[in-house]
């Protein structure tokens, strides 16, 4: 049963060509070791036959190349837009190197007649280039398959390539390249994010999700070299039914340590000399990264241990611990004392864990009481902004009653009384527009800037427990009574200035 997860690949028609292929090698074509070069090429005696039978193979995935050999000369002919042309012809008369009616058709070939050109007496040789990933229909864009010839050329294109180019053979992010073998019989094996498959009595392949960089290695992606996630066995697989992919795996594994080393260091510098990490703890250390021959078993696994336990988390402090150790190996070698290395960093990085929560708590205590601090002094000066409004309104309403009182008993007139009543409203228009511009936005700056400021004093604590603090109960309930206020002072004013308008204008 295949997982839901999973992508099936449809090889049947891959499978057809290559019995194709094994059909022309037992017939004397032959084939050289390769990957993702796939050629079949033939000494040919009857040279029509020979192309007629290669041509059976699908055009689509076919280029010929014809070459005929005579005196030192060469005629090719080359497969252009799916049709055999004459690409190339001897530089020499050739009456110097036909008889009869063979003159003839080597200028007809000249010319770029192909059935003359195929009639001279030459030493054909044949070329057919396969692209054999054609034949096989509906891949994602996120997946890609390369064919080889055999296990062998596989694993010998992998070491030659070498571990700081291994980039162009073994993708990364959301992507996977499969490499089939058209020869050999084994189960699949996947790793993170490439494949090792064989044609033979396959038909379908079951392709697993790429793998995804352990949490601490997100922020770890800082060189072009390859990355270990990429590397190692994504899905667990019978060993004794994958024995033509040990040589493969065991390289992938051994690049893969190689690959942790550089993710835990400080600093990478490649060259063509090699690789140099750099470790910043006690001191500054310089390693060369070793050869992947002179890893052994043990020291790759522990290695690899070595990543799990690093990388297990995003937070910063395993490195930190292991930086701090490898930093005292400064002549000794530190790939061959990884469970050492290992050992020691557990014991600072509880070290640092026990300074680091005794800081979050700290942090947590100091934004707590920055919060209530917030709080107090959001009411204080909602309160003082409350008591001096009060005394305003209560001033412009004596103010009022004087000058309605004074309009009556007739001490002051009509006009001056008039005059009056428009300072008086012009007065509270004004404190309605400062209400508004000045006081109310000073009232709300501490509360709407909590947030803010809690991020900037205690960076240690989670989204979660800054959210905690800056939303809590009285925080909100600060913030719902001075939005009342911002909005409830500058009304009192603006309605009492268009009832003196309105109403007490006499």
């Amino acid at each position: 049963m295949v997982d839901a997860d999973f992508f099936v690949v449809d090889l049947s028609a891959l499978g057809k060509l290559n019995d194709k292929i094994s059909d022309l090698l037992r017939d004397g074509w032959q084939i050289r070791d390769s990957v993702g070069d796939i050629r079949l090429t033939r000494v040919s005696v009857d040279v029509h036959a020979d192309i007629n039978r290669i041509n059976e193979i699908d055009p689509r995935i076919v280029e010929l190349e014809v070459v005929g050999t005579i005196s030192g000369e060469y005629l090719r002919l080359r497969t252009v837009q799916g049709k055999l042309e004459v690409v190339g012809t001897p530089n020499s008369d050739p009456s110097t190197l036909f008889e009869g009616d063979e003159v003839d058709n080597a200028h007809l070939a000249r010319e770029g007649d192909v059935v003359a050109a195929l009639l001279l007496p030459l030493e054909w040789v044949i070329t057919a280039f396969l692209e054999p990933e054609a034949s096989i229909d509906g891949l994602p864009e996120n997946i890609e398959i390369v064919v080889a010839t055999n296990s062998r050329a596989i694993s010998a294109h992998f070491q030659e390539t070498g571990f700081k180019n291994l980039t162009r053979l073994v993708p990364s992010g959301n992507c996977r390249r499969i490499y089939i073998s058209l020869t050999g019989r084994a189960s699949p094996v996947h790793l993170g994010t490439v494949s090792f498959a064989t044609i033979d009595g396959l038909r379908q392949l079951a392709i697993p999700p790429p793998a995804v960089p352990l949490p601490g290695e997100c922020a770890r992606q800082i060189s072009s070299l390859v990355h270990a996630y990429c590397l190692l066995i994504s899905k667990p697989f019978d060993t004794n039914s994958t024995t033509l992919w040990n040589d493969i795996i065991n390289y992938c594994r051994a690049t893969a340590s190689l690959s942790t080393w550089v993710s835990l260091a400080s600093k990478i510098q490649a060259s063509e000399m090699g690789v140099q990490i750099e470790f910043q703890g006690f001191r500054r250390v310089t390693f060369e990264l070793p050869p992947l021959d002179s890893l052994n078993t043990n020291a790759i696994s522990n290695t690899l241990n070595l990543r799990e336990w690093a990388f297990q988390e995003a937070s910063p402090d395993r490195l930190l611990a292991i930086s701090q150790v490898v930093s005292l190996y400064d002549r000794d070698d530190p790939f061959l004392h990884t469970v050492d290395i290992k050992a020691s960093a557990e014991v600072v990085y509880i070290g640092l864990r026990s300074d680091a929560v005794a800081e979050v708590i700290k942090s947590s205590r100091d934004a707590y009481n920055q919060a209530n601090e917030t709080v107090r002094q959001g009411l204080k000066s909602s309160q003082d902004l409350i008591k001096s409004s009060m005394e305003r309104f209560l001033a412009g309403l004596v103010a009022v009653g004087a000058v309605t009182i004074a309009n009556a008993s007739r001490v002051i007139s009509n006009d001056a009384s008039r005059l009056l009543m428009l300072f008086i409203a012009g007065f509270f228009l004004v404190l309605t527009i400062v209400a508004l511009f000045v006081e109310g936005p000073l009232l709300s700056l501490q509360i709407k800037n909590l947030d803010h400021d809690i991020r900037q004093s205690a960076s240690l604590l989670t989204e979660q427990q800054i959210a905690s603090v800056a939303n809590s109960v009285s925080v909100r309930a600060t913030r719902k009574r001075i939005v009342t206020v911002r909005v409830a002072i500058p009304a009192i004013y603006a309605m009492l200035a268009l009832a003196i308008v309105i109403w007490a204008y006499p």
